[in-house]
This record gives structure tokens, C-alpha cells and sequence, in this order.
């Protein structure tokens, strides 16, 4: 009756640690679903950043064009001055805002790719729980296996001590 009682709550600690299995690996498929997803979020910033320092080299490029115009300008007509200022003021204000949205999205490239590396740091540990769940999953089978087994072995020495060594009648599994 004991070992009854051991290879039932073993086969209840079987069902438990494979649940949890099953939850770890849902756990893990979520969390790689989740770094796909900051992966694509961090193409797109890193794609942002390129666009921005692109726009950002394009309006220096323009700037220093504006600037090289305003000196000769300033040259010839020092009315025309004030016009070409106006201009290179402007880009200027462009230009730092085009810095600033450059900075802003190396900033969230930053944090994506922190983000992405601590979600791959999950997904490792929650892999290496799976391997030890499984492990423990598979010695809890061997056990109970080893225990059936037992079981099995005790019971037929008891019907083939009971019986006498007569041919009397023999356990059949499950007929008890």
C-alpha cells in the first residue's frame, strides 16, 4: 500500500514539474516574441538615427554653403547681409533640432538594445530552468518507472507466496 501511495505522489510530482515546464516554455516563447519585437523597435530607431544624422550632414552641408555664400556677400553688398543671416540663423535652429532628434534617437536605440540584451538574458535563464525542469522531470519518471516496477515484483511474489507455488492462481496486472 506504501509504495502505491509513493508511485501515485510521484506520478502527481511528474504531472506538476511537467505543467511547469509547459509554463516555462510558454514563458520563453513569450519573451522571445517580445524580443523580436524591441529588435524590430530598434531597427526602426537605429533607421531614425541614420535618417536624422543623414538630414542632420545635409543641413551642416547646406549651412556651411550658406556661410561661404554670406561671406561673399557680405563682400559685395553688405544689404544683402541681413538676408543671408536670416538664412544661416534658420538652418542653424534647423540643424540643432535635427541634433537633438539624432540625440533623442540614439538614446532609444540605447535603451532598446539594453532592453533587447536583458530580455536575451531571460530567455537564457528561462531556457536553463526548462533543461532542469526537464531533468528533474525525467528523474521523476525513472523513479516511478523503478517503482511500478517494484510494485509490480512485490505483488507477484505475494500471489506466488500465497498461492504456494501450487499453479494456483496468478496476479494479473490490474485485476486487484
Amino acid at each position: 500500500m506504501e509504495l502505491a501511495e509513493t508511485a501515485a505522489r510521484l506520478h502527481g510530482e511528474l504531472a506538476e514539474a511537467l505543467k511547469g515546464a509547459a509554463a516555462q516554455a510558454a514563458d520563453i516563447e513569450t519573451a522571445r516574441a517580445r524580443a523580436q519585437t524591441l529588435e524590430r523597435h530598434l531597427a526602426d530607431a537605429q533607421r531614425t538615427a541614420s535618417e536624422a544624422e543623414a538630414r542632420a550632414n545635409e543641413a551642416i552641408g547646406d549651412r556651411d554653403e550658406i556661410v561661404r555664400e554670406q561671406e561673399e556677400a557680405r563682400a559685395e553688398n553688405s544689404a544683402a547681409d541681413a538676408g543671408v543671416l536670416s538664412r544661416v540663423e534658420a538652418l542653424a535652429t534647423q540643424c540643432e533640432e535635427l541634433e537633438r532628434g539624432r540625440r533623442e534617437a540614439e538614446s532609444l536605440c540605447e535603451t532598446a538594445s539594453r532592453e533587447r540584451n536583458a530580455i536575451a538574458a531571460e530567455l537564457e535563464d528561462a531556457q536553463r530552468v526548462i533543461r532542469e525542469a526537464r531533468a528533474e522531470s525525467q528523474a521523476h519518471e525513472k523513479q516511478c518507472e523503478a517503482a511500478a516496477l517494484r510494485i509490480h515484483e512485490l505483488e507477484s511474489d505475494l500471489f506466488v507466496g500465497a498461492d504456494g507455488g501450487r499453479g494456483g492462481r496468478r496476479f494479473r496486472r490490474g485485476a486487484h
